[in-house]
């Protein structure tokens, strides 16, 4: 079933609040694993194709009430903060003007949705760390996470064995004269030559800041979310700070203490200038 055009553009629209780690895996589950993507746009593309109308879209568990609120807000829809993502997904309609799909259809999906698990949550692990044991497993990974970046062309220290093969990985990089360059890659391998390539070019070193603005925490299905700031350093000399956050799930294969890095995500503020050549190599 084909969109109409102000429903393609309002789904494009709330797709771009969606993270690509959620995005990507949402390919997945619509398509029960049929179409694999490796950028949010091929993704928008897929799920605009494949989606048997808006509300297969929309009733996701990866479109979040918060999402959905965020769009209308900035489409200048009046919506309170007390509605439910039912309600938001009614006013998106309306405004839409969509008439194919009823009230009642959508209060029916919503409903069989709360009952459901999609199929791109079931590799998380269903179990609970005390806040206190998470703090730790946060300052422990922070440690070791910084101390690899110091042997990055160590293989046995860092290397596509810490990262999960479909890992997502998000790098930007801000010089003092304005530029921004971001770095996108899927893959483990992938993910520690671009890393690599980064740090060895700019031969920057990270000092973590754990003890402030830090913070590790866990989500329903078990993944462990982690944020990070720090200072960069250049030649023993500070040359910015950074700001980074991680996903991790837990390794069953190995044991109950072994992690890999689902997403990485991470913001370098530095006062390197980047040529047009240093630019285009990245």
């Amino acid at each position: 079933m084909s969109l109409s055009s102000p429903e393609e553009q309002g789904i494009r629209a709330i797709l771009k609040f969606v993270p690509q780690y959620d995005l990507i895996p949402l390919v997945s589950t619509l398509t029960n694993g049929l179409v694999k993507v490796n950028n949010i746009e091929d993704a928008i593309q897929a799920l605009l194709k494949y989606c048997k109308d808006s509300l297969d879209i929309l009733k996701r568990k990866k479109i979040t009430k918060e999402v959905l609120f965020k769009y209308l807000k900035e489409s200048n829809v009046d919506v309170s903060p007390k509605c439910d993502k039912t309600e938001l997904i009614h006013i998106c309609m309306s405004h839409w003007q969509v008439s194919s799909i009823t009230t009642e259809a959508i209060d029916w999906e919503m409903a069989e949705m709360d009952t459901s698990i999609e199929s791109s949550d079931l590799i998380l692990q269903p179990f609970c760390l005390t806040a206190e044991t998470l703090m730790s497993m946060g300052l422990n990974f922070g440690k070791w996470f910084y101390n690899l970046l110091d042997n990055v062309n160590t293989d046995s220290v860092f290397g596509p064995q810490h990262f999960w093969s479909d890992s997502i990985s998000n790098i930007t990089i801000s010089t003092v004269n304005g530029q921004d360059i971001t770095l996108s890659v899927i893959g483990d391998v992938q993910t520690v030559e671009k890393i690599r390539q980064a740090v060895n070019h700019f031969q920057y070193r990270f000092e973590p800041n754990l003890y402030k603005d830090f913070n590790c925490d866990m989500d329903g299905h078990g993944l462990v979310k982690i944020c990070i700031n720090g200072v960069i350093y250049k030649h023993n000399q500070p040359d910015g700070v950074f700001q980074s956050s991680f996903g991790l799930i837990k390794d069953p294969a190995v044991c109950d203490t072994n992690w890999k890095i689902k997403y990485l995500e991470m913001h370098w503020k530095v006062n390197s200038v980047l040529t047009n050549q240093i630019a285009s190599s990245f």
